[in-house]
């Protein structure tokens, strides 16, 4: 399945708050700490350069990146 940066991060961000959830069930803070270097990763390398792409979004996506 192809998913966009946007459907990757949705899915991510619904993982994530799982992840937290099962923390003190036996999860490990490895597992939830590779999810998120992954979520970095598509955030910063291909999610916020593609929306700084567009004119009319620089100045939201410089500020969500201070943000987030």
């Amino acid at each position: 399945i192809r998913m966009n940066a946007l459907e990757i991060l949705t899915a991510d961000h619904r993982k994530h708050e799982e992840l937290l959830e099962h923390l003190s069930e036996g999860r490990t803070y490895a597992e939830f700490r590779d999810e998120l270097i992954r979520h970095v990763h598509v955030e910063e390398e291909i999610f916020y350069p593609r929306l700084f792409e567009i004119e009319d979004l620089k100045e939201v996506v410089t500020v969500a990146l201070e943000e987030h």
